[in-house]
């Protein structure tokens, strides 16, 4: 919220539709829907990530593949700015690319 985004009453500033019908609106604010634009989401949850000092940021730095297995990925093999290579083992590993994401491929 400190950031910027919406606190909305539910339902007194919405009309919600489900497959029961039409939500009657209320009398008074009871829930709230918490809104924000994917921009304000990511700069928020970087800012929180970012805090832990287990958590480190590589610039220049390029995903060119996944190491694991069948079941599990178990890490990445990065190319740094000077083209050198080096695997990077993890517990997990989050995909962060966006829609333009390779990794289906």
């Amino acid at each position: 919220m400190a950031a910027g985004a919406d606190r909305i009453p539910v339902t007194t500033d919405m009309v919600i539709y489900s497959p029961e019908g039409w939500y009657r609106r209320w009398q008074r604010a009871t829930h709230y829907v918490i809104t924000a634009s994917r921009d304000l989401t990511d700069l928020v949850v970087r800012e929180q990530v970012l805090k832990d000092s287990r958590v480190t940021v590589r610039t220049h730095t390029k995903v060119v593949g996944l190491l694991g297995d069948r079941r599990a990925v178990k890490g990445v093999r990065l190319r740094d700015a000077d083209g050198i290579e080096a695997e990077l083992r993890a517990d997990l590993v989050s995909d962060a690319s966006g829609r333009a994401s390779r990794l289906p491929r």
